[in-house]
């Protein structure tokens, strides 16, 4: 899932749960979930469906203000 269908989804008023874990060191992925529990996937970059890994969770919320995301959670 892109960030610019997450964005999308979000304009069309669709709930969506989003998390952000740790990888491994500092690095992080941010999961899609839809209300109704069916995990969406990875956020992932359009050209070629590769997970985004972000360097801190200051790089995840950056991100995610960007497309729309107000709210999200990590989970450890």
């Amino acid at each position: 899932m892109t960030g610019a269908e997450i964005q999308k989804m979000i304009l069309q008023h669709e709930e969506l749960s989003i998390s952000a874990r740790q990888l491994h060191g500092n690095c992080y992925g941010i999961g899609v979930q839809h209300a109704n529990g069916d995990y969406a996937g990875p956020v992932t970059l359009p050209e070629n469906d590769q997970p985004l890994q972000f360097d801190s969770l200051d790089h995840v919320a950056s991100f995610l203000a960007q497309i729309g995301v107000k709210s999200f959670q990590v989970v450890f």
